[in-house]
């Protein structure tokens, strides 16, 4: 019986876990378009300029290994 109950409570709480909801994105969508020569040769941008970029949404700086970069 007691593992009957334990198996209740348990099946109780993941029904009462919210449900899953669609995934958010990860920025915000943006008007400005790339070019391919842009895309495939790279941009490089200033940290102040990419701290612009991050408060609209569409950019994060990412340092690693003491290296920073703008990501779109």
């Amino acid at each position: 019986m007691r593992r009957g109950a334990a198996f209740a409570i348990l099946a109780g709480l993941a029904l009462s876990m919210p449900m899953a909801t669609a995934a958010q994105a990860q920025s915000q969508p943006s008007a400005e378009r790339f070019s391919n020569a842009a895309v495939t040769g790279g941009v490089t941008i200033t940290r102040k300029a990419c701290a612009a970029l991050e408060a609209q949404e569409t950019a994060a700086w990412v340092e690693a290994d003491g290296r920073g970069e703008c990501l779109r």
